[in-house]
């Protein structure tokens, strides 16, 4: 799979990511679950990754800008049913432009509600990130509730809706490819 936009494109994760993943997830990766995070674990848990892909219920992706890769991204526990997603595992190299988080955060929503039939997204953020709470708070994120770890939120088409309009000429047209 692959989504393309003005700066940034996605490219569905193989294995031969693998260290690209380790080491972004081993840098910058302290609000991800890494308890007992190793190479090899998480080349056995890409594999996990592809053969979810395969089967149409979660999405791995490397940020790709037009220089090198950027960052990662996943859609999960997708749910055909109740039409609704979970997004995460959301990394961006230091160096990347600001652009890049509202550019990559959009295409997920754009591929999710639209090239999915997605309705609805929950998702958590690590209480302790301040930065990424504040960031879907100031998108349009709706709070639904908080515990002793993570901020729990709801997100809708319509508010992807709004979003991508504000940031329509930095995005551009997305584009999917299969």
């Amino acid at each position: 799979m692959k989504i393309n936009s003005k700066k940034l494109s996605f490219r569905s994760a193989q294995l031969v990511d693998n260290d690209f993943i380790f080491n972004l997830r081993s840098s910058k990766g302290r609000f991800i679950n890494n308890i007992g995070f190793t190479r090899e674990v998480n080349k056995n848990w890409m594999k996990g990754c592809i053969s979810r892909q395969l089967k149409n219920q979660e999405y791995y992706f490397i940020i790709h800008d037009k220089k090198e890769d950027a960052g990662v991204v996943r859609v999960y526990k997708i749910n055909n049913e109740e039409k609704t997603f979970t997004w995460g595992s959301w990394i961006l190299k230091d160096e990347c432009s600001p652009l890049y988080a509202i550019t990559s955060s959009v295409m997920v929503y754009s591929f999710a509600f639209d090239f999915l039939g997605m309705k609805k997204s929950y998702f958590d953020v690590r209480n302790d990130n301040i930065k990424v709470k504040s960031f879907h708070e100031k998108t349009g994120a709706i709070f639904l509730r908080k515990d002793n770890v993570d901020t729990f939120y709801s997100f809708e088409k319509v508010d992807y809706e709004k979003l991508f309009k504000k940031y329509e000429k930095y995005i551009g047209k997305i584009n999917f490819l299969s």
